[in-house]
């Protein structure tokens, strides 16, 4: 997942491109947590440490494998 995400985001970023909001999706954020939140930082934050209680970041972890929404509202 890394490196998909992160040719992406760098395309983005090389043509200036990077959009305000991005809805990623994966069944087990344990497993992506720390790969995602250095691409998060890197390309969306300036390569600020961030966590789950940044104010500009919303984590929505599914609950039996699924996402409802009002999860996103």
């Amino acid at each position: 997942m890394n490196e998909v995400l992160n040719n992406f985001f760098e395309i983005m970023s090389k043509n200036n491109k990077i959009g305000h909001a991005f809805l990623l999706c994966n069944t087990n954020y344990e497993i992506i947590s720390e790969q995602l939140n250095e691409i998060i930082s890197k390309y969306l934050f300036n390569n600020q440490k961030i966590d789950e209680n940044f104010f500009d970041l919303k984590i929505i972890r599914p609950v039996n494998d699924q996402i409802l929404k009002e999860d996103i509202i």
